[in-house]
């Protein structure tokens, strides 16, 4: 009975770090629920684009305004316009994982958003040390 017992403690144990291990690794929900309207909006008729929406750079090479929290929202989303589902997506966790752990901004997304003022999508995902595969 107390080998039982034992075993059973030990069996536990191993699956819960294996849970833990798991959860450390997975991507949040929300970040997959993200992805599939960013895919659906990305098609989108471009006949009637605004010429200057198609010059210049375009997705990740796009210099994210931070000059305040509105124009950096209008950055992005022409960043999500003019780039692949996935990569908006990157980038937006890359961004999220910035307010969480640079302790320079606190969770404070309007620091967040002085300090990325000026970089591209490219640059940003430099920052975490996160590489496009």
């Amino acid at each position: 009975m107390k080998q039982s017992y034992e075993a059973h403690t030990v069996l536990i144990a191993v699956l819960l770090f294996i849970l833990v291990s798991l959860t450390a690794c997975a991507v949040p929900e929300r970040d997959q629920a993200d992805a599939a309207p960013a895919a659906a909006e990305q098609i989108e008729d471009t006949s009637a684009a605004d010429p200057a929406e198609t010059s210049g750079p375009k997705g990740l090479d796009i210099p994210l305004d931070g000059s305040s929290l509105e124009s950096f929202e209008q950055s992005m989303e022409k960043v999500r316009k003019t780039s692949s589902a996935s990569d908006y997506t990157t980038l937006q966790n890359a961004i999220d994982y910035l307010l969480l752990y640079d302790l320079s901004v606190k969770g404070d997304m309007a620091k967040l958003v002085e300090r990325l003022d000026g970089k591209t999508g490219q640059q940003v995902l430099e920052k975490v040390k996160w590489r496009k595969r």
